[in-house]
């Protein structure tokens, strides 16, 4: 006896197919239901399960990373690129022996005797951003290059997890 469902694909290819063609396709559905209630799929196995959980974990704590130094490196250039505008006026005052107000500085005399000083503080400074506009443009540019060997290296392994065991049953 059939049921309500087969009746039902019956009638659906008979509105296609001529009814022999009708009556084998749903046969074939039938059959094709059958095997798979007969060969059930494997579950995936719970070791497994768990590596891939821990490195996608792993993954996203390096991504966290990855985005704090990139934030951290950023704002050591805008504060080293502040400190760079504020050096270059002062040295352009200095340079230029534009009169300040007395009212911008407490006493006019001190400016006076520590001005040889402050040039010396100003080149010394100077140096020290360069070199450290340099070390970071360095870990900028070598960051950049890892992130694509790691990507590399992380697509590979993913290709390697996807065609292992679990998907073959």
């Amino acid at each position: 006896m059939k049921n309500k469902t087969s009746e039902n694909i019956e009638e659906l290819f008979s509105r296609f197919l001529e009814s022999k063609q009708a009556s084998e396709a749903a046969d074939d559905i039938r059959k094709g239901e059958q095997l798979l209630r007969d060969n059930p799929a494997p579950e995936p196995d719970y070791i497994l399960i768990e590596n891939i959980k821990r490195t996608m974990a792993q993954k996203s704590i390096r991504q966290t990373r990855a985005a704090g130094l990139h934030k951290l490196v950023y704002r050591a250039v805008a504060v080293a690129a502040a400190i760079i505008i504020v050096l270059v006026i002062s040295q352009k005052i200095s340079d230029n022996n534009i009169e300040v107000p007395a009212q911008m500085f407490a006493v006019e005399t001190e400016w006076e005797r520590n001005v040889a000083s402050v040039d010396a503080t100003i080149s010394l400074l100077s140096d020290e951003i360069e070199q450290a506009q340099n070390a970071l443009l360095g870990i900028s540019s070598m960051t950049g290059s890892f992130n694509a060997i790691n990507s590399a290296d992380e697509l590979e392994t993913d290709l390697i997890e996807i065609s292992s065991d679990f998907w073959k049953g």
